[in-house]
């Protein structure tokens, strides 16, 4: 049972990330070197690897992480700060599951995450068992000006102004007053004030390479047999009703499983119902 009381909130974050470790390693991709984070646990024999959102933080993910790790081994990354592209990405995650002696994930993407790993299924199909893909979308040339936006800012203002503007924005992500809240503002606090200038700008260079050079149709995936969970959000500010049917259309044999009430921020503020339904999904999966 997933409990969002304060004290319990914060011990088991605290117990949480004592007791796992984050590991990392230096490893080599198209002649570039990624350092990679991450953290393994439970005692499955099947691998679920959790992908985390635009901060790229190993342990954001700790709830989903315990929920899972009683049935599967599960994976937590930290996106490499120095990787400006997709691909490069994509493959850095394929060369950690090849260091870690992980041949098939079932993979778990949302919002930013949620980009990667449909490109991930498509550049390495054969590493990707079943997808589930959360309040997310397609490549969408608004989102790429926006990103590129951010980017001119980001590259003109001092690192510690754009930091003081990513903190004041944890309130519109957080906008209630529960304990909950406050703790991943807090959360979130911590992750932002370790925020190289090189990181921050280069998520930006991957969000805006996903909307500006990406075309995904349905046929990418006609020869991969693996399942596919799409969760959406009726009250996602970020995912339009327009751009949940296009994902709807461009996976046509996906299972779909809609919240009518719950909005885009509610994966990390209140996730017990998706985690179900995602511990369900891997559950069944066969």
């Amino acid at each position: 049972m997933l409990s969002n009381e304060p004290d319990d909130l914060t011990d088991r974050y605290r117990l949480f990330n004592a007791a796992h470790p984050v590991r990392s390693v230096a490893i080599s991709v198209g002649g570039e070197i990624q350092q990679w984070s991450w953290i393994e646990c439970g005692n499955g024999d099947r691998a679920v690897l959790l992908l985390p959102g635009f901060m790229g933080e190993v342990n954001t993910n700790f709830l989903y992480t315990l929920a899972l790790e009683d049935q599967f081994r599960v994976l937590s990354v930290a996106y490499p700060p120095s990787v400006m592209t997709v691909d490069s990405l994509c493959d850095g995650i394929i060369a950690l599951l090849e260091h870690i002696q992980v041949s098939r994930a079932s993979v778990v993407g949302g919002s930013y995450s949620g980009y990667l790993a449909q490109v991930l299924v498509r550049r390495h199909p054969e590493c990707v068992n079943c997808l589930v893909l959360t309040h997310t979308g397609l490549p969408a040339e608004k989102y790429a000006r926006m990103a590129n936006t951010f980017l001119v800012l980001a590259r003109l203002l001092p690192a510690r102004l754009i930091r003081w503007l990513m903190q004041v924005s944890r309130h519109f992500f957080f906008p209630r007053t529960s304990h909950s809240a406050s703790f991943w503002k807090n959360h979130f606090s911590e992750v932002i004030r370790k925020q190289s200038r090189e990181s921050m700008l280069n998520r930006f260079r991957i969000m805006r390479d996903f909307h500006r050079n990406y075309d995904l149709r349905a046929e990418d995936l006609s020869g991969w047999t693996g399942s596919l969970l799409i969760m959406e959000m009726v009250r996602d500010g970020f995912t339009s009703s327009a751009e949940r049917a296009a994902m709807r259309r461009v996976y046509p044999g996906a299972r779909i499983h809609t919240f009518p009430d719950t909005n885009h921020f509610d994966s990390v503020d209140r996730p017990e119902e998706q985690i179900t339904v995602i511990k369900e999904f891997l559950t069944q999966f066969r």
